[in-house]
């Protein structure tokens, strides 16, 4: 109705506007747990030292390790994500029209509740998070090559398209998060939110330059930063797999966390030869 420039302003005047009642309800109404109020009396996970006994946990199993680097890298997607608007009614892109082309974040938007509520909340093994993430990442690649390969002006490929991001964008948020959380429940519950946090910070840390990259990408050809995060997913599934085939449960890894990156790094080298 008002284009993306009026529409967007229009959006993010509501999304302020709701975030104001959502940090006073969570003021008034947020309360310490039980297990927090434990930790802050203990001395483990507590100020830096709750850090160091985190990496050490992380440093100790690869599974964790994994789920790091694969948070990490889909920062880049994060990134290129907001390039999509621009993608769909580019000259150089699909060439749709404004108005058409914002069914295709709707459709993976639909998509990706469906996924959520239905899949995801019936994950209960680790296999079963490691095939629903693979399939996410599989049918994530497959979605943005029938993206960029569109023909221009061509709707229901490129809304078909969008439908199979919505399950990339529930195996991202969604299934990975849960699949993190829930090996750290596994071996140490009191350690969640600072592995959490170290996960969210280093993904901030390594991925400030993704927005430049992409942007560039995009100024030079649309497709380009489509692409590599196609590749990008590739390499989540590399590192999934080479975690969870060498060692099954456990993969033990001695050092600092570069190391562990190093160490996943000669995996997937060896994986691709």
């Amino acid at each position: 109705l008002y284009g993306v420039d009026s529409g967007s302003r229009v959006l993010f005047t509501l999304a302020f506007i709701s975030f104001i009642p959502m940090c006073a309800i969570r003021q008034i109404y947020t309360r310490e747990s039980d297990l927090g109020t434990r930790i802050m009396k203990g001395k483990n996970f507590t100020e830096l030292k709750g850090y160091k006994a985190s990496l050490s946990m992380i440093k100790r199993n690869g599974i964790l390790a994994a789920l790091l680097l694969i948070s990490v890298m889909g920062g880049f997607h994060t990134a290129v994500s907001g390039f999509l608007p621009l993608y769909l009614i580019d000259g150089k892109g699909l060439d749709l029209k404004e108005d058409v082309a914002s069914l295709i974040p709707s459709a993976s938007s639909t998509s990706s509740l469906i996924i959520s509520l239905l899949v995801v909340s019936r994950l209960t093994s680790r296999s079963g998070y490691v095939k629903t993430l693979a399939t996410g990442y599989g049918i994530g690649s497959i979605a943005i090559l029938l993206l960029i390969y569109s023909p221009k002006g061509y709707l229901p490929l490129a809304l078909f398209s969008g439908v199979l991001l919505g399950i990339l964008n529930a195996a991202v948020f969604s299934v990975s998060r849960t699949f993190l959380t829930n090996e750290i429940e596994a071996i140490d519950r009191r350690a969640r939110a600072k592995i959490i946090s170290i996960v969210l910070t280093l993904s901030a840390l390594f991925n400030l330059p993704s927005p430049i990259i992409a942007g560039y990408l995009f100024s030079q050809e649309p497709r380009l930063p489509f692409i590599a995060v196609s590749a990008v997913l590739v390499m989540s599934l590399i590192v999934l797999f080479t975690a969870t085939k060498r060692g099954k449960h456990q993969l033990t890894v001695t050092g600092c966390p570069l190391k562990i990156l190093k160490f996943l790094s000669k995996r997937i080298a060896w994986y691709m030869l």
